[in-house]
């Protein structure tokens, strides 16, 4: 849990990876000022999983509590991320939005 090669494996905050660069890059690109990427919601029709080999697509996406189709916060997303992260299973998490569809990547 959280020990890769006898080192401490740090836990960052959603917002400092994956989705936060995601959508501080097309926030920023598109003129938006920075505060409007804290009011970013999202609504995934499709959730996609990358990377794992021994635990079940499904089992991921039930950690993350998202329901398809629903409209969830950038907070919820960090939620998902941490549960994903706070389940001791992966080394990293990545939650990518693409359009409707959220990549959950793993390693």
């Amino acid at each position: 849990m959280g020990i890769s090669c006898g080192k401490r494996v740090e836990r960052t905050n959603i917002l400092y990876r994956g989705v936060s660069i995601v959508a501080l890059t097309v926030t920023l690109g598109f003129g938006l000022s920075p505060n409007s990427a804290e009011a970013q919601n999202y609504r995934f029709n499709s959730v996609q999983v990358e990377g794992n080999q021994r635990i079940q697509s499904a089992t991921i996406i039930a950690y993350t509590g998202i329901e398809r189709g629903k409209t969830i916060t950038a907070g919820k997303l960090n939620d998902a991320y941490q549960a994903i992260l706070d389940s001791g299973v992966f080394e990293s998490v990545d939650l990518v939005p693409k359009g409707n569809t959220l990549v959950i990547k793993v390693t």
